[in-house]
């Protein structure tokens, strides 16, 4: 009888002891009054198998609180069981998790306590079952009368009443059961071959198979010469290789023709990135789990995952126990999930776990041979076959080999020195720095630079700092949005292009930049500011993009490219206002290359996907610098075909924003300590603290009258050329 996800064998009619079988990690709920044999079936659990597989009201009641006299005999005392289920639901979530049988002794009397257990069941996918202990109401009483510690009598006939014997839930109702736990187990008929991590080696794989005498018939993997050779896989399917998307495909299509294969350390983490839609810390896993999303369908995906999800942690083959990682110790109903999947050893705490395994081995507290995949040999021996402990692990994506055992006991091996894993950290490396803030937000993060940056001038420590301006990273580092690197306004940073070059001009728009791209994990499109993946002016952005989203998916759909606009909403306010409401189309670059269109080529992608484009026009430097000064918008961006030389801030722009800003508070902030509030200010402003603080004390500029103010600082920042 197969319920709830376990496999449940009724051996006995109803009424009497009824035989169930319960598969390991599964989470059982008995129920019943107190007296109904509960503690009985628990006493043969723990003979059997262990007392911690148990998990007892009574027992933790009685060690919180103890019991106390009563007329009736001796009595738990009577406190409030709310503290003594929620440790009983944090302990059951931690043994589930780690792949742990646990049967819950209490009463459980209906479907809302029982509940409360079995959701944690089926959040972390663990199969479930609820036995339902059904005794006749005079025997529960003469039980209750017998027991040491006797319940009140008033408590059972309420504990009667309350008793739902049925459930919602999967359950089976007896008057006694008889519970066999059935571990991950191969048939003793079945001939093992076993092939070690694979990570990513497909072609690799293939010819390992081919070695070892299998080929694929009618898309089952079959041995030419033995129907009863079957293969198991030792995990770590994935990362590092070139293809651990084609792995995965063969490794399926193996498992669903009859073949094993046990979840490894990297497979358990790319599963938790498919789940969670979080960043796995290592950059190997993120490489996959991008390919993943990027080259398979939503329904490949959902097939990827759950099989991850229904690989176990260890097969036992007559002898011999099959994990991924190395480990000291095995027994197939204690030892926990995380120990049988990571191990023991770390890359700078190298531990002899080998070692270990064989002295409990000889000591007897082992029981079984180990096979395990994960790291090499460890200890001084360098040979992979060896008694108790197997390992087949040799670096294959690394420049050594992909290793199997064949079922006869001969090694197969397949030389890899023509590939080693490499990757390429050096964007992730140089983003790693103090001055760059880094926001996650699922598996994307947004670089950029901090304001000490810009106070300090530290543009000259790092190229990278130039790029954090909103650029976006997906998993293993790969470039998502790539937005225009620091542009420097005239004269900042020593910018100052020759005056005579004759440029391209393009007029600023005074809104906010959004940048656009396929949203590489998602469908739809991916809108991000210059610090910021989501909030207002994303919102903004979105809706401003609206009328346009048609064209703009149907052009970034096969296009590794950031599309660039200023946006200019009803709701942002600018020192400059405009009701030229939308998105203006300033910039498309290459994510790879870092190309940047020219405004010719912007012109052409504007009229394409039917978006207005800024003026711009050809003229000198000379002639640029002087029209800034006559007329009343933010100013230009300066261009040499692809290339961008600065920024030209009219001296208007920078007078009303510069303004704008500035409340009494802030005046006094200002002449008080000019470094300190360029800290807080943005660095167009710098020249102009400096000129008000250097020309004015604090009582004669605030004698000044609004218009005042305005008409001698736009004088002051004036250029002569």
């Amino acid at each position: 009888m197969q319920v709830g996800g376990i496999l449940a064998k009724v051996f006995e009619p109803f009424q009497a002891t009824m035989k169930v079988n319960i598969k390991v990690g599964s989470l059982v709920i008995l129920s019943g009054p107190s007296g109904s044999g509960k503690s009985t079936v628990c006493g043969q659990i723990a003979k059997d198998y262990h007392p911690s597989l148990i998990l007892s009201s009574d027992a933790l009641r009685e060690q919180c609180y103890g019991s106390r006299p009563t007329c009736e005999g001796e009595s738990p005392q009577p406190v409030d069981d709310r503290l003594i289920f929620q440790i009983m639901e944090e302990i059951t979530h931690s043994r589930l998790r780690e792949g742990l049988t646990t049967f819950i002794d209490a009463t459980m009397l209906n479907d809302q306590t029982r509940g409360d257990f079995i959701k944690i069941a089926q959040k972390l996918d663990c199969s479930y079952q609820v036995l339902i202990f059904d005794v006749s109401d005079e025997e529960l009483h003469q039980r209750n009368r017998s027991r040491k510690r006797i319940v009140p009598s008033a408590v059972l006939e309420k504990q009667i009443r309350r008793h739902q014997k049925a459930s919602r839930y999967p359950h089976l109702t007896s008057d006694y059961f008889e519970i066999t736990i059935d571990p991950y187990s191969i048939s003793d008929d079945i001939k093992l071959d076993v092939i070690g991590d694979i990570h990513g080696m497909t072609q690799e794989l293939d010819q390992l198979l081919t070695a070892m005498g299998y080929q694929w018939v009618e898309e089952k993997l079959m041995h030419s010469e033995d129907p009863q050779r079957r293969v198991l896989f030792l995990g770590d399917l994935v990362d590092r290789g070139y293809d651990s998307i084609g792995v995965l495909r063969r490794v399926m299509k193996a498992v669903s023709s009859g073949h094993y294969c046990v979840l490894g350390n990297h497979d358990l983490n790319l599963l938790r990135g498919l789940q969670e839609e979080k960043k796995p810390r290592s950059l190997s896993t993120q490489k996959t789990l991008h390919e993943i999303l990027t080259q398979c369908d939503k329904k490949e995906i959902k097939i990827i995952t759950h099989f991850l999800k229904r690989l176990p942690p260890y097969y036992i083959h007559q002898h011999t126990v099959y994990v991924h990682a190395d480990i000291e110790w095995f027994d197939p109903y204690l030892t926990p999930k995380q120990h049988l999947i990571r191990g023991f050893s770390k890359l700078d705490q190298p531990h002899d776990t080998d070692q270990v395994y064989k002295t409990l081995f000889e000591r007897g507290d082992n029981s079984y041979q180990l096979v395990r995949g994960h790291i090499p040999p460890t200890g001084k021996r360098s040979n992979l076959i060896d008694s108790p402990v197997s390992a087949l692990e040799a670096g294959q994506a690394l420049g050594g080999e992909l290793v199997g055992l064949t079922a006869t006991g001969d090694l197969a091996t397949v030389d890899c020195s023509h590939y080693c894993y490499s990757p390429n950290h050096a964007l992730l490396e140089g983003l790693k720095n103090k001055n760059i803030k880094n926001k996650e937000e699922g598996y994307l993060s947004i670089y950029r630079y901090n304001a000490k940056v810009f106070y300090h001038n530290l543009w000259h420590t790092s190229p990278y700092l130039l790029m954090a301006r909103g650029l976006v990273l997906g998993l293993g580092g790969e470039i998502v949005q790539r937005p225009f690197d620091k542009i420097f306004n005239y004269g900042e940073n020593k910018t100052y292009p020759p005056l005579d070059k004759i440029i391209t001009a393009s007029e600023k728009i005074n809104g906010f930049l959004i940048a656009i791209t396929k949203h590489p994990y998602q469908e739809g499109l991916l809108y991000t500011t210059t610090g910021s993946l989501s909030g207002t002016h994303v919102d903004m952005g979105k809706e401003m993009s609206k009328p346009h989203y048609g064209s703009l998916i149907k052009y970034l759909l096969n296009k590794n490219q950031t599309l660039l606009f200023e946006v200019i909403h009803p709701e942002d306010s600018h020192p400059i206002p405009s009701e030229n409401y939308g998105i203006y189309l300033i910039g498309c670059r290459e994510k790879t290359s870092g190309y940047c269109f020219t405004e010719e080529e912007l012109d052409e992608l504007g009229n394409k996907l039917e978006i207005p484009r800024p003026k711009h026009f050809q003229a000198s430097l000379a002639e640029v610098l002087k029209l800034s000064n006559q007329v009343e918008i933010e100013g230009y961006v300066i261009r040499d075909q692809d290339q961008y030389l600065c920024k030209v801030k009219t001296p208007y722009y920078l007078t009303l924003k510069f303004l704008s800003r500035l409340s009494e508070k802030k005046i006094k902030h200002l002449f008080h300590s000019p470094d300190s509030f360029k800290k807080e200010c943005d660095e167009e402003f710098y020249e102009v603290v400096d000129l008000i603080t250097q020309y004015w004390t604090l009582e004669d500029y605030l004698g000044l009258s609004e218009l005042e103010k305005r008409d001698w600082l736009i004088i002051k920042l004036s250029r002569s050329v």
